[in-house]
């Protein structure tokens, strides 16, 4: 039955098809007064032609004159084809709503390959004509809306030239949607770009805008001798209605056919299907209408919403549909007996009940007096009134933007108020926040004293454990193969960059979980958003793992070994989930009839009458395979004698030449690809057909090759020899599963039986089979996303990673998902990367800071910032550092000139100022003894004791100090150093 409904819709559509090939919109042979006016006419108004050129595609422009209404021939002519082709788009409106009045520019003409002609336009540009109210009479046209794409012709030249285009190919060439077209030279060469990217072949056609052509008349012969597959783009301008709804009633016809053709699928349509074209309708059958006036007490579930008064013949039509489960009902009568009021009704009680409602009337009044009448009860803004698919689009939805409105009025009072008490909530949370915000404060500067870190210090607590108990067990870390090849000075040099490096890695430091990052120092903000989208990715992975891992029959190092064995019987497991149920249900059916076995003897008979097949059958059209031989033979002996009497110089004179020429026609409408139309060759066609009923009756009823042979498309030997080349490797992929999972035992230790199964997963080995297939896959994308991160981990980090997924794969996806996590702490990292990777300290700065060692140098590289931070910290908190020294004076030599100017002069001026005295000195110390520096930058006047110049110092106190400060061995040194101090400043 799905295979008649099949071929019956396909007629259907084929049928429509061909008609639709018939409209203006694909096939314009010539102008015509009603359809199609070539504006090339408007040749000695050029001024006119010109500015409709410019303002075609606009939204608002005004009208212009296009034509005069004048009594002169051509003019005349002119006058009276517009105002045909007016009256005939202002009565297509009036009777069906549509309104196809367009210019059409430029127009695509050729042959396709199968035969179809074609010349359409490529864009319609929609405009409406009127006439003048005032002055002399004359015809206006103005511009009604940007440009539409012919979606007919792009389905149309999918269908017969196999070239697909979208209208989005189109509207992407013109950078800018629809509203960008214009008749231009820039779009001339977009919509030529886009045909030709296509893969539709353009020959004559100029690079740049041509002058506007002619529409000459195309006749038949003309129309068969254009060159098949070859297309030009030609400059024609046409005024006329170009019709539209066709391509979407063939649109509906191959979406109907790419579902189930059954009657869940089709619903009423299955009905309609049943019928036969040829067969006599059968007589109208009226209902068992009840009789007598309805009962008052009991309304019925549709007469209670009634709301327009009825008669007893409409009071029938209710109670019928309310006591009966009918598919459909006629209801007929002459105009003025209450069908229009009925059927308001019927369309008012079902909205009431929540129903959808679908009204298609011929005819637009008929639709408008049914849209009144219920506008008239209210229910105007449920209605969607729609005469023409493109025009009335835009009102439709702006209905349901003001019904959506009304509601969203209705939602925003209810959410100030919900508002309101929003913000008192809000206000008594922020003060109970304040609250809890207070107590946490206090808590957690506790816990910071008693067990958090400070400056790298511990806490109290580990304090006190440290003190208490030493472990002895104490894990220290192997550094064996670090410490092998290092020497007394190596280590004597490393130890203060250890000292220095250890604060500025230890925020993130092991346990948190970047500390298994790979080196981040160049990583900008992008490169960090990508390497945690990456950490996300496998976070996710994991979890998908994790869901899965405990299921199945196969532990993951199983599935990591047959790895390879799966992706070979991939076309098979494809199957499992059950989603293509016909290849399944073929699969079975082979299983079936081979027991599962890849070598069983029914795979090479079926090969060699495939090979006889090839060898004795020649291709013909599905169509004759469905006849029987003795239409065959008769159809055979007519386009015989068809052939004869071609051959006579006088057929056109006998009548039996048209009357078997019009068999011949009808014959190849039939074909839905039309073969070759000489009349020996199409008998030979159907003589060709006749073995393949030889072979197919041969065939037994359960033969395997009558079913690939009759499958669809019928008579494809070459699907068939597929079909049967894949089911054979699919069970020998089968075969080879079973071998490589018997050793794992469980369900996989038996066979599967598949005799009585309706589903592969019906067998406990494919259901097995296809959870751990699922897990593998899982598995595999876990792997995948590890492997995506080999630049951002260390490859030991994402070893234990994959390690871990496999042994407990909830530690893993809680490892995993603390590093996505970590987004805030990424460019922290990275930036302690780049502090670590810029020039570290030398050892010499141990000896700045009082802690001679053995080996200290001056330093000779520049300061980071963070080492300056820790000079500062020095400078300004532990004097008694300085005072230990063996010097009369803080060490300051081997500092930076920075350092020794700002903080050590300063403090060194402050400690030796004596009583009384109102200057500031600025010092410099060396090994020697102290220094003045002249500091140009103050000037003292005329009063004693003071100094020009640099500031002056007092050399009793300084002398007193350097005393209590030096060694009795070296007080002499430092007396004669202060003296040439103080006679260094006096000069």
């Amino acid at each position: 039955m799905a295979a008649d409904r099949r071929a019956r819709v396909e007629r259907l559509r084929d049928r429509f098809l061909a008609l639709s090939l018939r409209s203006r919109s694909l096939c314009l042979t010539r102008p015509s007064a009603t359809g199609a006016l070539d504006l090339a006419r408007l040749d000695g108004e050029a001024k006119r032609l010109l500015w409709l050129v410019k303002v075609l595609g606009q939204e608002e422009a005004p009208p212009n004159v296009l034509v005069e209404v004048a009594a002169g021939d051509d003019a005349g002519a002119l006058s009276l084809d517009v105002a045909t082709l007016a009256h005939a788009a202002r009565d297509e409106r009036m009777q069906t709503g549509e309104d196809n009045l367009a210019v059409g520019w430029p127009f695509l003409e050729g042959r396709a390959a199968d035969g179809t002609w074609l010349r359409a336009p490529l864009l319609l540009f929609p405009v409406a004509i009127g006439q003048t109210d005032r002055g002399r009479l004359s015809w206006t046209i103005a511009p009604a809306g940007p440009a539409e794409i012919n979606e007919p012709l792009l389905q149309t030249l999918a269908r017969t030239a196999g070239v697909r285009l979208l209208p989005s190919d189109l509207t992407a060439a013109a950078e800018g949607g629809p509203g960008a077209f214009r008749v231009d030279d820039a779009t001339w060469k977009a919509l030529a770009g886009a045909l030709q990217e296509g893969g539709l072949a353009l020959a004559d056609t100029p690079p740049a805008l041509p002058a506007m052509e002619p529409l000459l008349p195309r006749d038949k012969a003309a129309r068969e001798a254009a060159p098949k597959g070859r297309f030009r783009l030609a400059f024609h301008m046409v005024l006329g209605r170009f019709p539209a709804a066709a391509s979407t009633i063939v649109g509906d016809y191959d979406a109907l056919l790419e579902g189930a053709l059954d009657d869940a699928h089709l619903g009423l349509a299955g009905r309609l299907l049943e019928l036969d074209d040829d067969a006599l309708p059968a007589a109208p059958r009226a209902p068992e209408l009840a009789a007598g006036p309805p009962d008052p007490a009991d309304p019925g579930p549709l007469r209670r919403w009634q709301p327009l008064p009825s008669d007893a013949s409409q009071d029938a039509v209710f109670r019928f549909l309310e006591s009966r489960d009918t598919g459909g009902l006629v209801v007929q009568g002459p105009p003025g007996t209450g069908k229009s009021q009925l059927i308001a009704n019927l369309v008012a009680a079902s909205v009431a009940r929540g129903d959808r409602v679908l009204l298609v009337c011929q005819k637009r009044a008929a639709l408008d007096v049914v849209a009144d009448r219920l506008g008239s009860l209210g229910l105007r803004d449920a209605l969607a009134l729609v005469h023409d698919v493109r025009r009335d689009r835009n009102d439709v939805c702006g209905a349901v933007a003001d019904t959506l409105d009304e509601v969203l009025d209705e939602a925003m009072t209810r959410r100030d108020e919900l508002w309101k008490g929003f913000e008192r909530a809000t206000l008594a949370h922020e003060r109970a926040e304040k609250r809890v915000a207070g107590l946490l404060t206090a808590s957690q500067a506790a816990w910071q004293v008693l067990a958090g870190t400070r400056r790298g210090r511990p806490g109290l607590v580990e304090l006190d454990e440290r003190a208490l108990a030493v472990p002895d067990d104490l894990a220290l870390p192997a550094l064996d193969g670090v410490v092998a090849d290092l020497g007394d000075d190596d280590v004597l040099a490393a130890a203060p960059l250890i000292d220095d490096l250890a604060p500025v890695a230890a925020p993130l430091a092991p346990p948190h979980p970047l500390a298994a990052r790979s080196d981040w120092r160049l990583r900008d903000d992008a490169a960090l958003d990508a390497i945690f989208g990456r950490l996300q990715r496998l976070e996710q992975a994991l979890a998908a793992w994790r869901a899965v891992a405990a299921g199945g029959h196969l532990d993951a190092a199983a599935l990591d070994a047959l790895t390879s064995a799966f992706a070979r019987a991939s076309d098979l497991l494809r199957l499992l989930d059950g989603a293509d149920a016909a290849e399944v249900g073929d699969v079975l059916a082979w299983w079936r009839r081979t027991g599962g076995d890849p070598d069983h003897e029914l795979w090479a008979a079926l090969d060699a009458e495939l090979d006889k097949a090839r060898a004795e059958l020649r291709p013909v059209p599905a169509e004759l395979l469905r006849l029987g031989d003795a239409e065959l033979d008769a159809r055979a002996m007519r386009l015989d004698q068809l052939a004869a009497v071609e051959a006579a110089w006088y057929r056109v004179f006998l009548p039996r030449f048209w009357s078997l020429r019009g068999y011949r026609n009808r014959l190849l409408e039939t074909f839905a690809t039309p073969p070759p139309g000489d009349a020996a060759a199409l008998a030979a066609l159907h003589r060709d057909a006749l073995p393949w009923h030889d072979t197919l009756a041969a065939l037994r009823p359960d033969d395997p090759l009558r079913e690939l042979l009759l499958a669809e498309p019928p008579g494809d030997l070459e699907r068939a020899a597929a079909v049967v080349a894949k089911r054979r490797a699919q069970l020998a992929a089968a075969r080879d599963l079973r071998l490589n999972l018997a050793p794992h035992g469980g369900p996989y230790a038996t066979p599967p039986d598949l005799a009585a199964a309706g589903a592969l997963t019906d067998a406990p080995f494919f259901a097995a089979l296809a959870t751990d297939a699922a897990r593998l896959a899982a598995l595999a994308r876990v792997d995948a996303a590890v492997a995506a991160l080999a630049d951002d981990l260390a490859p030991d980090a994402l070893a234990a990673l994959s390690r871990l997924t496999r042994e407990d794969p909830a530690a893993a996806h809680a490892q995993a998902l603390a590093l996505a996590n970590a987004r805030p702490d990424g460019a922290r990292a990275a930036a302690i990367d780049r502090s670590l990777d810029a020039a570290p300290p030398s050892p010499g700065r141990s000896c700045a800071r009082g802690r001679p060692r053995l080996g200290c140098a001056p330093a000779t590289r520049p300061a980071s910032p963070w080492r300056r931070r820790g000079a500062r910290r020095r400078s300004t908190g532990a004097r008694a550092r300085w005072s230990r020294g063996r010097r009369c004076a803080p060490s300051a030599t081997r500092s930076s000139p920075r350092r020794s100017r700002s903080a050590g002069s300063s403090r060194w001026a402050r400690s030796s100022r004596p009583t009384g005295a109102a200057s500031s000195t600025r010092r410099r110390t060396t090994r020697s003894g102290l220094a003045s520096r002249s500091s140009p930058g103050r000037r003292a006047s005329g009063a004693t004791g003071r100094r020009s110049g640099s500031s002056s110092s007092a050399t009793g106190a300084t002398g007193s100090r350097s005393r209590g400060r030096c060694g009795s061995a070296r007080r002499s040194r430092c007396r004669r150093s202060s003296r040439s101090t103080a006679s260094s400043s006096t000069s």
